[in-house]
């Protein structure tokens, strides 16, 4: 008996359910052998996984709402009898039990298509009452933990300790089972995307890491420049994009840090390695894609046009063009420079959303820095009213007795100025108030009193005017930032135009692949001499491509089948 927990936690139930049922292409439900729900009241897969989200939605911090998990057995077991569907829906729901998973909503899946008898949990980590989300923390040992006892328990075969991977399930194994999933969004890269007005791009799991760096690393090694390191892994199907102030490498809609390619893989020091800027390498590639997108003949009379005539007249170009390219080019070739276009105007916008969220990080540095020596400025000018005013308690002439403390300080400290005055007060001048004797005024009081506290004064207004100067740094550095930030969106602004521009030739990019898509086969990705992981996304590309179809087809036919509406 042994356990997994994918790397590549489920996006959504529904497509997790349905891969489980086995209602997918490629897939059939005979793979069932039994399923069992909990606080679900349906055994359909899209009625469970429609109320395991509406369950999911009431909590707005939990990202990974799904949580999947697979128990699998010792085949020897299974033909000694020590496990058949009985056994096994018993052990299910013990799992479910002693995991503190009994109030939470679960689809349990027991599969028969392999040798090994097996069970999936999909679970809905968000309470249906509480709202609160169930912790994964340490759930890897408490699998563990739950699989000793239960075959102990049973008297099944455990899994021998030969390391974490080969004690569980393999994960092209589990793929099999559950088809492709993808690997869950992080709460960071969620909330960076939607500030970036763009799909979250989740990390790839550790095991294509681990397989891409074998193949992949070599290769940032010997690259000596921007663009050779480009078109190495371009060759994979992988392309080198800005993520905040580092770069990842993208395949698809996953991302490798570049950091886990190997050590000193690092963008500072590829960028001293190449003696050239990754974002002046990417401003110069920007200037080549445009320049040859302008290169095309320009539409005749469109200065004569209205907008909607050019739009039109562009359509009709693009049209001409892709006839033009099914003519002169077969489908493999066609399908590599629009899956090289993708790649490219996806770096593109990827570039520019980093100029200009580096442009707004400046400017809110900068209203920050200019908030905080606002605020220094408030504190350092009250404390410098109260150590005045406590030396105006204290001495006769506070205005004397201000420069020779500053004197002081100066040679010998705060500390040491503030012990010296209080053992000789007259070093300052002379004390306010009359001492006769043993008898004190009351002003004599409280000038003793208050030369009790001009240490704690003197170094706070000493602490406020040294935050005053470190903020007044920070303003001018801000400013500067500033200055770099806006003139470098700008270049990337002229060199790519608008927003709107850059949207247009993505889409552009992407009709051009979904036609050169419509044209190959599997069977040709495959056959093609390109490297596995180009290929493998190319086929993803091919299966991604041919469900949208298949899911507008059946819209369109609904559309059909509607009634007219009568007026």
């Amino acid at each position: 008996m042994r356990f997994k927990i994918p790397k590549k936690q489920p996006a959504n139930f529904r497509a997790s359910a349905l891969y489980l049922s086995g209602n997918t292409t490629k897939l059939s439900p005979d793979r069932v052998e039994w399923v069992e729900t909990r606080n679900l009241q349906t055994e359909s897969p899209e009625a469970a996984a429609a109320i395991m989200a509406a369950t999911a939605a009431q909590s707005t911090r939990c990202r990974n709402p799904a949580y999947h998990f697979v128990l699998a057995f010792d085949p020897k077991d299974a033909k000694a009898g020590k496990v058949d569907p009985g056994i096994m829906r018993e052990i299910a729901i013990d799992a479910i039990e002693r995991l503190g998973l009994s109030d939470y909503q679960a689809l349990i899946y027991a599969h028969r298509d392999t040798e090994h008898p097996h069970i999936h949990f999909l679970v809905n980590r968000i309470h249906p009452q509480t709202g609160k989300a169930y912790s994964r923390h340490n759930d890897g040992k408490r699998l563990t933990a739950l699989v000793r006892e239960i075959a102990r328990e049973r008297d099944l075969n455990i899994a021998k300790e030969r390391g974490r991977d080969k004690a569980r399930i393999p994960e092209q194994e589990l793929q099999e089972d559950f088809g492709d999933t993808r690997a869950a969004v992080t709460d960071a890269e969620y909330w960076l995307a939607r500030r970036n007005n763009r799909p979250p791009i989740p990390d790839m799991s550790w095991e294509d890491v681990k397989s891409l760096r074998e193949r992949v690393a070599p290769h940032f090694y010997n690259a000596t420049s921007w663009a050779d390191l480009s078109a190495r892994v371009g060759a994979y199907g992988l392309q080198l994009q800005r993520k905040g102030r580092g770069l990842v490498l993208v395949r698809g809609d996953e991302a490798a840090k570049l950091s886990q390619m190997g050590k000193g893989v690092r963008l500072t020091e590829l960028e001293e390695r190449f003696g050239e800027k990754f974002d002046d390498w990417e401003l110069t590639r920007i200037d080549e894609l445009v320049a040859a997108e302008k290169r095309k003949h320009p539409i005749p009379g469109s200065e004569n046009m209205t907008p909607a005539q050019l739009r039109r007249a562009d359509r009709l170009r693009a049209a001409e063009e892709r006839v033009a390219r099914k003519k002169t080019r077969d489908a493999m070739t066609e399908l590599d420079h629009a899956q090289m276009a993708v790649h490219y105007w996806k770096g593109l916008d990827a570039h520019y959303r980093y100029g200009e969220r580096r442009l707004f990080r400046a400017e809110r540095d900068a209203a920050y820095a200019h908030s905080r020596h606002d605020r220094a400025t408030k504190f350092e000018t009250r404390w410098r009213e109260s150590f005045r005013e406590s030396l105006s308690v204290t001495f006769k002439d506070p205005a004397k007795a201000e420069r020779i403390w500053m004197k002081m300080e100066a040679q010998f400290g705060v500390e040491e100025t503030a012990r010296m005055l209080k053992e000789k007060p007259g070093l300052a001048g002379g004390l306010r108030g009359l001492n006769v004797g043993i008898a004190k005024d009351e002003t004599r009081k409280k000038a003793e009193v208050s030369l009790r506290y001009l240490k704690h004064r003197r170094s706070r207004w000493r602490r406020a005017q040294q935050d005053v100067s470190h903020w007044n740094d920070k303003i001018e550095d801000g400013r500067r930032q500033v200055k770099i930030a806006k003139r470098d969106f700008e270049l990337i602004h002229q060199r790519t135009g608008t927003d709107a521009y850059l949207h247009k030739m993505l889409g552009r990019a992407l009709e051009r692949r979904a036609a050169a898509l419509s044209r190959v086969t599997e069977k040709a990705i495959r056959a093609s001499n390109h490297a596995y992981d180009y290929k493998r996304q190319l086929v993803r590309a091919l299966h991604e491509y041919e469900e949208n179809s298949r899911k507008n087809e059946k819209v369109k036919e609904m559309e059909r089948e509607m009634p007219s509406p009568r007026f």
